[in-house]
């Protein structure tokens, strides 16, 4: 994000300017969606947890 900042700073034109935009746009998606992928691994890491506990239980 420190690039694209120091892009939009410099640059010179309207299309410069929107292609950063368009840059941000991008990258705050991606960002988005790393942070819902690491949400979604530690649901399954806690769900995994909990079948263990269940399978444990049930073999005792």
């Amino acid at each position: 994000m420190s690039k694209l900042n120091a892009m939009e700073i410099i640059a010179k034109d309207d299309f410069q300017k929107s292609s950063v935009k368009v840059q941000r746009a991008l990258v705050e998606g991606q960002i988005h969606s790393i942070n819902e992928f690491e949400h979604l691994k530690k649901a399954i890491d806690l769900l995994t947890m909990e079948l263990f506990k269940i399978q444990n239980k049930i073999k005792n």
